[in-house]
């Protein structure tokens, strides 16, 4: 332990000069030390949660005896630290996954995540979804995604939406599974679409926007029929903004950090993706396609920004590892410019709602 030690008094020191020197630069200076972390991780794994933990607190201890910020400057700067440590924890399981039934909407959020406002319509095939999500298992050896949500766009304009809760639920029957919509066509389903829900243990998850419709009321319709309904937090007054830039010259290590969608893995077109923006990237160059940008075309995969599941080598190690890191895609997107107060709006449909040219 003298080397985790070592590292440990450097890091704190470290993190105290940052603060006096500027808070807003901290996850930056910081990424050898995090670098460091990684490497003691690979050659002592059964530790590293643990060492993980006694850096938590000795973080706490130092900071609120040797600095004399305010209480929150501190709180800020223990948060995003210890969030950016978090990140290089090795994987040991898929936490969140998300498939997309269709990439329309019926609201269309300015800056939309998946892009919905500027998409063609587009619904899942049933079959399709059922091959992609038996090839995931396999890849995991049978291990279950912990949080599986079936979303959008918004998925309950799907006509076959029943379908996709029976293939779920058939296939990762320990999984905790949602379809998560705005909430606006809930009333106008049909009394099959709640008997599926029931059969399958399938839950309504909302997001509540500020467009005047009752949630609570909605919550009790819901409940009423007697599927499980939950939101992961209050009202969206805000979007956040990450400008993407087609040039891709951004530190991916340094995006990656700092990204907001590090746990947001995406099941598309038979690949596993780490986010929605590289997921569905097709719909920004489609769009400045369509536009006449002289950057048309310039958002590109590489082999190392997915997995493929119909690939017979892949193994549940290589899902893990692949979660784990930093993926060429992450150069695109300026994370340390990211804008968390974008106040709520429908979209305009301007390819700059996402791209900074």
């Amino acid at each position: 332990m003298f080397l985790y030690d070592k590292l440990q008094d450097r890091f704190i020191s470290k993190l105290e000069a940052m603060i006096e020197r500027s808070l807003n630069e901290n996850i930056s200076r910081l990424e050898k030390d995090i670098k460091d972390i990684k490497d003691i991780g690979k050659d002592n794994r059964k530790t590293l949660e643990q060492n993980i933990l006694s850096l938590q607190k000795d973080i706490e201890r130092r900071l609120q005896t040797r600095c004399q910020k305010s209480d929150e400057d501190l709180e800020a700067v223990k948060a995003e630290t210890l969030t950016a440590v978090s990140k290089l924890l090795p994987r040991k399981g898929l936490q969140h996954l998300d498939y997309h039934l269709t990439t329309h909407c019926n609201l269309n959020c300015k800056g939309c995540s998946v892009f919905s406002p500027i998409a063609k319509e587009w619904f899942a095939a049933p079959e399709e979804f059922k091959k992609e999500i038996e090839a995931l298992r396999k890849a995991l050896d049978g291990a279950s995604p912990v949080n599986i949500h079936l979303l959008g766009g918004e998925p309950l304009l799907h006509p076959q939406i029943e379908s996709f809760a029976f293939i779920a639920r058939d296939v990762f029957p320990e999984a905790r599974i949602d379809f998560t919509t705005n909430g606006l066509l809930v009333r106008q389903m049909p009394e099959t679409f709640w008997e599926t829900l029931r059969q399958t243990q399938v839950a309504i998850k909302y997001t509540r926007y500020p467009i005047g419709l009752d949630y609570d009321d909605l919550i009790r319709y819901i409940q009423d029929k007697g599927v499980e309904v939950f939101s992961a937090r209050g009202e969206i007054a805000f979007f956040r903004r990450i400008p993407m830039n087609p040039k891709g010259t951004f530190n991916m290590f340094h995006s990656y950090i700092q990204c907001p969608y590090t746990d947001c893995a995406q099941l598309r077109n038979g690949k596993l993706f780490r986010c929605p923006a590289s997921a569905f990237h097709g719909i920004l160059n489609e769009n400045l396609e369509s536009s006449g940008s002289v950057y048309k075309g310039r958002f590109k995969l590489s082999r190392r920004d997915y997995v493929d599941l119909y690939n017979e080598n892949i193994t549940r190690e290589t899902v893990y590892d692949f979660l784990s890191n930093a993926i060429p895609f992450c150069s695109y997107c300026d994370t340390a410019r990211m804008n968390p107060r974008v106040p709520w709006s429908q979209s305009e449909k301007n390819l700059t709602e996402w791209v900074d040219f």
